[in-house]
């Protein structure tokens, strides 16, 4: 069986931070607030937290700042009490229904 390519407690180390601070954290900030090496945090940023959160980067093209939050639709759902996979299918839903 294949290993997941993915660590769920990673997630929710990550998550948990990212709850904390609505107003966003730099990228750098987050890895040690969740005790999780930069480079992974970056990876899961980029890949499976992708659609949950929004970003603001200063700089060129090396991303010299980057500050990560929540998306608002995230943070409400979770107060709601919803589960992640119920918000991962309700922002698919929407992104589907801005395509259209």
């Amino acid at each position: 069986m294949a290993k997941p390519k993915y660590d769920p407690e990673t997630i929710r180390k990550l998550l948990r931070v990212l709850i904390e601070n609505p107003e966003g954290l730099w990228l750098s900030r987050l890895a040690k607030m969740a005790g999780v090496p930069k480079s992974t945090t970056a990876y899961y940023l980029n890949n499976q937290l992708r659609p949950l959160i929004d970003e603001n980067t200063l700089g060129d093209e090396k991303r010299l700042i980057r500050i990560v939050s929540l998306k608002p639709i995230v943070i409400e759902e979770l107060n709601k009490g919803r589960s992640l996979d119920k918000i991962m299918r309700i922002i698919k839903i929407m992104k589907e229904y801005e395509g259209l």
